[in-house]
């Protein structure tokens, strides 16, 4: 199951109008404020702060709806939510193009792994559609119909920028196609004798890619080989980077993509969910640091699980923007993040079946008018004194945190009664 999912806890299937919604970890009623004034407070913030808007047949918003005061000296803009909504892909095409317009964005992180990434680029400068279909069928977790296209959107969309305006995307999640893996580490090999220190292990990628082509079963001597990649690294540094020159970052991520696949996979299982978030924000962050320092400066925008965007701590859990935006990193105050909330919308996450879902932080949200086909956006990024009794409510356990809305995100979208993406 996958981690948003999780905190969404979605609710069955029915028809809408026998809907019984489900406002999940919604209420102010854990203490602190009688419920008159804490709704009479949330009420007045909502009409001062809340305005609708569209995208339009471009993907383009109706009107901006990030003031450049609020970004300017932003690096790293942040989406967060929930899977397998077709709204989602209409709104991240449309803050791409708001946010390469506005601030210039350079790279887009993907929650996917860096080699998915590299084909995706490869995709990008090709418009191969034959790669295109191999990307998005990978049999462990399959693109949506709604992908696929979003990716074709973006390949047209690139193809109107200039050279140096051109859109990279990077991936910051774990490696499940073996096979691809093996491939490109052995493409990159160069044409010269590898240092003795680590020549065995070079000469051995060469046997198992050749024994993948014969044999897929032979796939589970993958982790084998990458676990004794990493070791061997860890004492042969120096020759590796040496050897692979530019391309050494790409050997040691695909690598460690693979052995943390099978150290995440085992905590899924093995561990508490806390565990298993923790280890997988981290590994995001890491892979981050490793390609944001082999790659030119640019800034960054990213479409993720709710769940990592998120800029402080939450249920014990640090999140891939909660580690980007701790005092001692370099993107401290320079990340923003925007979450999705739904009101009564379909999902369907990686071939489950279409569900109906409400998900919302505030009950206060659900009254909000709001027409078929329009969106909401709340800031929670103003500088005024009412923004502080605005606490932040903790999904995992629908406890009211004792820190504003502003210290987790800067503005949060509603998103009307959009379908689920299609397979």
């Amino acid at each position: 199951m996958d981690m948003v999912e999780i905190a969404c806890k979605i609710m069955e299937k029915k028809m809408y109008k026998k809907l019984m919604i489900m406002v999940m970890i919604l209420s102010f009623c854990f203490g602190g404020c009688s419920n008159s004034s804490i709704e009479y407070m949330m009420d007045d913030y909502l009409s001062k702060h809340t305005q609708s808007f569209e995208i339009d047949k471009n993907e383009q918003f109706s009107h901006d709806i990030l003031e450049s005061s609020d970004v300017k000296n932003i690096e790293i803009f942040l989406t967060g939510e929930c899977h397998g909504i077709k709204a989602n892909y209409a709104l991240k095409m449309a803050f791409l193009k708001h946010l390469k317009k506005q601030v210039k964005i350079r790279y887009l992180i993907e929650e996917t792994s860096f080699l998915t990434s590299y084909y995706i680029n490869q995709y990008l400068q090709s418009g191969d559609e034959k790669l295109l279909n191999e990307i998005v069928y990978m049999p462990r977790v399959p693109y949506s119909k709604d992908a696929k296209e979003y990716f074709k959107k973006l390949y047209e969309y690139n193809k109107t920028l200039d050279a140096q305006d051109k859109l990279t995307v990077i991936g910051i999640d774990y490696e499940s196609n073996f096979y691809r893996a093996v491939k490109l580490m052995a493409d990159i090999i160069p044409n010269t004798e590898p240092p003795e220190k680590i020549k065995e292990i070079v000469c051995e990628l060469i046997a198992l890619k050749e024994s993948l082509e014969t044999s897929f079963t032979n796939k589970y001597k993958v982790k084998e080989y990458s676990e004794r990649v990493i070791e061997s690294i860890s004492k042969n540094r120096a020759e590796y980077k040496e050897y692979f020159g530019d391309n050494f970052y790409i050997f040691e991520l695909v690598n460690k993509n693979i052995v943390d696949l099978n150290r995440i996979d085992k905590l899924s299982t093995s561990a508490s969910r806390m565990d298993f978030l923790k280890a997988r924000d981290q590994m995001f962050y890491d892979n981050f640091r490793i390609l944001e320092n082999n790659l030119p400066y640019g800034r960054y925008y990213g479409q993720l699980g709710n769940v990592h965007v998120f800029q402080d701590d939450l249920n014990g859990v640090k999140s891939f923007a909660t580690l980007l935006n701790q005092p001692e990193s370099k993107y401290h105050n320079k990340i923003y993040s925007v979450v999705y909330n739904y009101k009564y919308c379909q999902f369907d996450s990686n071939k489950s079946g279409s569900q109906d879902i409400t998900y919302l932080y505030f009950e206060d949200l659900l009254g909000l008018k709001q027409k078929e086909g329009d969106f909401l956006i709340v800031d929670f990024n103003e500088e005024t004194s009412d923004n502080e009794f605005i606490p932040m409510i903790n999904i995992f356990t629908g406890e009211k945190l004792n820190k504003p809305v502003s210290d987790y995100f800067q503005q949060l979208v509603i998103i009307n009664k959009s379908k689920a993406v299609e397979y």
